[in-house]
């Protein structure tokens, strides 16, 4: 056996007994912790009240109004945010990865 071979054979064993372990109960922390620091600043950015002096003389571009819906929509499920978020979160970048790494080998 090549020295090439033994460390692909000694990774392979590696990622099994971490896979064997609660290796999905621990990794989902820091994705958690980062989307609530980002569900806090787009908070903060929707709780924002953005006035002109001159918004009720002109005309609201599209733009505008997408960004008035957009945090019309986040301050109304923002409960909706805090309580599913975390769980496709963890789906997408703790789950899936851990499923398919354990159907491959």
């Amino acid at each position: 056996i090549s020295s090439f071979q033994q460390v692909i054979q000694s990774a392979q064993a590696a990622i099994e007994l971490a896979l064997h372990g609660p290796v999905r109960s621990y990794v989902s922390i820091l994705p958690t912790y980062w989307y609530y620091l980002g569900c806090r600043s787009i908070f903060q950015w929707a709780s924002k009240d953005d006035n002109d002096s001159n918004a009720g003389n002109r005309q609201q571009s599209y733009t505008t109004n997408l960004v008035a819906y957009t945090k019309q929509f986040v301050l109304q499920k923002s409960t909706y945010l805090i309580s599913k978020g975390p769980v496709f979160l963890h789906a997408v970048t703790v789950a899936v990865p851990t499923d398919l790494s354990v159907w491959i080998i």
